[in-house]
């Protein structure tokens, strides 16, 4: 009767031991179709060029473009994507004229030295010289930009990408270290 019993107990605590699902490797799940967007932000003058390449696009739909400056928000833009391919947005350095009046200064210029008018100190003297070694022509220069700006790039809600140009502002250390 005890061997019975033991045998009993085996055969219900072996099965603990084992694997008990069948098939004991389980099938191979496909991979997610997610979207892929790669981005860069070139600088003009007056403007910014997003230039957005998707390179995969699980179904047709609107991506959206939501420029800031700082924690403003700028412009809002939605493109219509069906799959792979090159985009381009143009957004604006600041906001609008009628949102942001420029400000206005009516303090008389001081007149200049000899009579002439001089150009601006930005300005080179000689605009057909060509650039000594390490600097930039005056063509291919680009602005300076003043201010934190990025371009979050979004679809259905989430966010796909952040392109971030300038300087941020960065508060100073209340407690800097000691100078040597």
């Amino acid at each position: 009767m005890t061997r019975v019993l033991t045998i009993l107990v085996l055969l219900l605590a072996l099965p603990s031991c084992r694997y008990t699902f069948l098939p004991l490797v389980p099938e191979r799940v496909a991979f997610p179709d997610r979207p892929s967007i790669y981005g860069i932000l070139e600088p003009t003058e007056k403007e910014v060029v997003a230039k957005l390449e998707v390179r995969r696009m699980p179904k047709p739909g609107y991506i959206e473009l939501k420029w800031y400056k700082e924690e403003t928000l700028l412009a809002e833009r939605s493109l219509w994507v069906e799959g792979p391919g090159k985009l381009e947005a143009r957004l604006p350095l600041a906001a609008s004229q009628a949102e942001n009046p420029p400000p206005t200064n009516n303090a008389p210029q001081p007149p200049a030295v000899g009579g002439a008018a001089q150009p601006p100190p930005s300005v080179p003297q000689n605009p057909t010289a060509t650039p000594r070694r390490g600097e930039e022509s005056v063509s291919e220069q680009k602005p300076a930009l003043e201010g934190y700006y990025r371009l979050v790039v979004m679809l259905e809600g989430s966010a796909l990408l952040q392109l971030d140009m300038g300087t941020p502002s960065v508060p100073t250390d209340p407690n800097p270290p000691p100078t040597p």
